[in-house]
């Protein structure tokens, strides 16, 4: 859907709406009675607007999305932090895996997360189609969800990602919803292959830097290089918050039902920097194809999507959902 369209469609269901104040005195302003920003989750997480979740295809971005729309549904807290839905209403958009992928995934996950049946009710996942822009509008125009997901920008997002102009106007549709909605619109997003040498940053994000510059708070997430049981999740930007959360990143464990547990522990963001020990270990033999066929199980046990396990292990996007049907077959 070009910017075009999505901007046709937003001018035309809105035109009944009354249009939001947009100017103000600083004297009006200044009698606003709030003290602090309102929080979806407190305090890393804004009310509405937009936000992002960047890492690198294997470290576990979709499965903590998903534990974040649980927490926003179960009223729970996420990790270590409050969080302080109204409606408890999360519309999980996802473009990479099909309903049999999550049905799966998210069956494991609700081992940990307990949902009863009204708060299933209200988390929604809508897949990928030909009317995805449309039906994301539809839904925002006739209800109101505190969290919106989008997984992933690049499969909703048109043109060149690297322009900051391009970037920015589509953005800023996104924008106008999630404020007319009173919603917080998050978006996966992936980061430069080279980011992966580098200390967390908010200029990791593929793309244009309009993509950061138009997101109140962006988290990475990433894998320990040298313990792949360990996740650091860093806030690398956050308008209205403290150097304090910035500084460091919080250390994360996965469980066996894909829910990631905060182990207590924070790494200062300059110790992030990978430390790759060398090894005299001979050059290893081509896998087999039962090997492949395991390497495939065993990835997808750890939350990836079939995408990214056809781009980690490079092989065929047939041949990998083949190996997985199979195997949710047998389990």
């Amino acid at each position: 859907v070009c910017s075009s369209d999505l901007t046709t469609f937003t001018m035309s269901n809105n035109a009944n709406k009354p249009n939001p104040k947009t100017s103000f005195s600083l004297s009006e302003l200044l009698k606003e009675e709030k003290e602090s920003i309102d929080c979806l989750v407190e305090p890393i997480l804004p009310r509405c607007g937009l936000a992002a979740l960047i890492g690198s295809s294997d470290s576990g971005k979709s499965t903590l999305l998903r534990q974040l729309a649980a927490s926003i549904v179960s009223k729970k807290p996420f990790l270590l932090w409050k969080t302080k839905s109204v409606q408890g209403k999360v519309l999980y958009i996802s473009t990479e895996d099909e309903p049999e992928a999550i049905s799966y995934l998210v069956k494991r996950q609700n081992k940990c997360w307990q949902l009863n049946a009204e708060a299933q009710e209200r988390l929604e996942f809508v897949f990928d189609s030909d009317s995805l822009m449309y039906e994301l509008n539809r839904r925002l125009h006739c209800e109101r969800f505190d969290l919106v997901i989008i997984d992933s920008l690049s499969d909703v997002f048109s043109g060149d990602i690297n322009r900051m102009d391009v970037m920015r106007e589509q953005l800023r549709l996104f924008n106008q919803m999630a404020i007319r909605n009173r919603s917080l619109i998050v978006f996966l997003h992936h980061t430069r292959k080279s980011s992966d040498s580098d200390a967390p940053s908010k200029h990791n994000a593929i793309g244009s830097q309009g993509f950061e510059a138009k997101m109140r708070v962006v988290l990475e997430l990433r894998r320990n290089v040298n313990n792949s049981d360990l996740f650091h999740l860093c806030i690398v930007k956050g308008n209205y918050l403290s150097n304090e959360y910035k500084r460091a990143s919080y250390d994360l464990t996965l469980t066996s039902d894909l829910c990631f547990e905060y182990t207590g522990e924070r790494t200062p963001i300059e110790c992030l920097m990978p430390v790759i020990v060398p090894t005299c270990e001979k050059p290893k033999r081509g896998k087999t194809s039962q090997e492949k066929k395991d390497e495939v199980i065993r990835l997808y046990n750890l939350g990836l999507n079939a995408k990214s396990i056809c781009e980690k292990m490079q092989l065929g996007r047939t041949r990998v959902y083949e190996i997985l049907s199979e195997y949710r077959k047998q389990s």
